[in-house]
């Protein structure tokens, strides 16, 4: 009988255990989507102030080149050469 009463009480402690640290989990998970929420929403509108207060810069005049063909036979400085 007390080896059963201790059974018992032990898994509802086990069963209580578990459960205590989900829920803990699961408000440190509520919490921390908050604050990246948070986060993410204070960028956006720093960003939009930020838009808002500066003109666009003017659009470049001509595209820049592009780089030129390079021969895939090219020395490198840090191999040797026989």
């Amino acid at each position: 009988m007390k080896r059963k009463l201790l059974i018992a009480l032990f898994s509802i402690g086990t069963i209580g255990g578990f459960a205590s640290a989900g829920a803990h989990w699961s408000r440190h998970h509520q919490r921390h989507r908050q604050a990246l929420e948070a986060h993410v929403a204070r960028i956006c509108v720093d960003a939009a102030r930020a838009a808002t207060e500066r003109p666009a810069p003017p659009p470049p005049e001509a595209r820049p080149t592009p780089p030129p063909e390079r021969d895939h036979h090219h020395r490198h400085p840090w191999r040797r050469h026989r």
